[in-house]
């Protein structure tokens, strides 16, 4: 009724009030909503509830080896037993083993047509000063959901107050002429992550490097990359 008489002047402002009302009802749910949600976060939020023990617990179980196999099948579950177990799984992984000579000779080939020594534009390129533009479009570039590693600091960090740290940072990485870093940067964290399949096989745990944000910026720069290239 009201779409059929758009030109009345009362059933127009009979439109008006009702959506003012409508939104002062919807507004005033919302806000009664707002305070509900903070009061249960000021009650159970901060709180170490049986829900919070249980999600702690189940990634410190699902990232924990309690128990390891080896090769003929029983487990071990002590330290040394594992420990044992993970050195001989390595001597296997990393053992030498037979290769075809016609194989070896065609990888002495390859090898022998890379070059053991930079170019001279790549040594001046090493040589120069990192510049704060440079490492600045390198936090840019670099993946945003990036793991942190010891330092804690992500990438979002180094965006947003890169006008406060930037000098000191370049500060730090310019001792790359002395063939350094600076342990803080290049300081990593080795850690396990569960592959499908059975946990106790050595096999499905992944080791991967947590580096630090500051040292994968420091590599996305252009004459890291001019390096690896």
């Amino acid at each position: 009724k009201l779409h059929s008489q758009p030109d009345d002047a009362h059933w127009q402002i009979q439109s008006e009030t009702c959506r003012d009302t409508l939104s002062k009802i919807v507004y005033k749910k919302l806000h009664g909503r707002c305070i509900r949600a903070r009061i249960r976060w000021r009650e159970k939020g901060n709180s170490m509830t049986k829900e919070f023990f249980h999600i702690v617990r189940k990634k410190l179980v699902r990232n924990t080896i309690i128990k390891l196999q080896n090769s003929e099948g029983t487990h071990g579950t002590n330290h040394s037993a594992m420990e044992q177990i993970c050195i001989n799984f390595c001597h296997q992984l990393y053992a030498a083993r037979p290769r075809d000579d016609s194989v070896l000779r065609a990888e002495e080939a390859i090898l022998a047509t890379l070059p053991t020594t930079l170019s001279p534009t790549a040594a001046q390129l090493l040589g120069q000063p990192l510049m704060e533009h440079e490492v600045y479009v390198a936090a840019i570039e670099l993946a945003h959901d990036k793991a942190p590693g010891l330092d804690g600091v992500a990438v979002q960090f180094f965006i947003i107050y890169w006008d406060q740290i930037s000098q000191d940072y370049c500060e730090n990485t310019r001792c790359r002429g002395k063939r350094s870093l600076l342990s803080d940067i290049t300081n990593g964290l080795i850690t396990l992550l569960t592959k499908s399949g059975d946990q106790s096989m050595l096999s499905n745990w992944r080791p991967i490097t947590l580096l630090n944000i500051s040292y994968k910026i420091f590599t996305m720069c252009p004459f890291t990359d001019t390096l690896i290239h």
